[in-house]
């Protein structure tokens, strides 16, 4: 199975809709194309939604790839869509999340589909050395 980890920090908090911290990427992983994004709760709060959006080429956000509903730290939530290398992406958190995130994404190559996994932390709890 190949992993490949980026970890980054969260640099921009633009308001959009009902969001108030914005985490845009870019899927940069080695296969061509991603049949799941999966979202891994590891903030300490509970009981929270997020919503995915496709970006259209002139960077304006599309269609929603999906709406993410997390409980307690340690809980995943999982939507199955084809995803393409070089797609970007916005990860739209709510506009009451208490604490700034960052987020880790994960590409797992595994042998019937290949899945996109975001870690989301607390900014004030992250510690890129474990």
């Amino acid at each position: 199975m190949k992993k490949s980890i980026l970890l980054c920090m969260l640099l921009v908090c633009g308001m959009y809709g009902w969001c108030a911290q914005r985490i845009t990427f870019t899927v940069e992983g080695p296969e061509e194309t991603y049949n799941q994004i999966r979202i891994v709760n590891e903030t300490a709060t509970a009981e929270f939604r997020c919503r995915i959006t496709r970006l259209n080429a002139d960077g304006e956000p599309g269609e929603v790839y999906g709406v993410y509903t997390l409980k307690a730290a340690g809980d995943t939530d999982t939507k199955t869509s084809k995803v393409r290398n070089g797609e970007q992406f916005v990860l739209d958190m709510p506009k009451d999340f208490p604490t700034e995130v960052v987020y880790g994404i994960e590409y797992v190559d595994l042998p019937l589909f290949d899945m996109i996994v975001i870690h989301l932390s607390d900014a004030n709890e992250f510690d890129p050395l474990h």
